[in-house]
């Protein structure tokens, strides 16, 4: 729900896809109207993952502070954005937008 991921702290997410892999990803209030989502991964680091400390969201794998305003968007240490649509009660996502990115969760 919209209101679960509302806090202003991050939220993570995990969809097990029809082979069985999880593809986790993430959901960050940004400000009134937007949102940060991408998957709990990156171009550089891979699947390491991202954590929050003290209101700050940091790769788990470099350490890298993430700018809270760029999570969605692609490059860098970043997680890889997915699409959301949101509603007046929720943000939803697209099975098939999950499921192309089971490479990157393969182990």
């Amino acid at each position: 729900s919209r209101e679960l991921v509302s806090d202003g702290h991050l939220h993570r997410f995990a969809y097990r896809a029809s082979d069985d892999t999880e593809v986790r990803f993430i959901v960050i209030k940004k400000n009134e109207t937007a949102f940060g989502t991408g998957l709990d991964a990156c171009e550089i680091c891979g699947d390491s993952g991202y954590y929050e400390d003290k209101g700050k969201v940091i790769c788990a794998r470099c350490n890298v502070m993430m700018n809270i305003q760029t999570i969605g968007f692609q490059g860098g240490c970043n997680p890889i954005p997915i699409a959301y649509q949101v509603s007046a009660d929720k943000l939803s996502f697209s099975v098939a937008e999950l499921e192309s990115h089971v490479s990157v969760f393969k182990k």
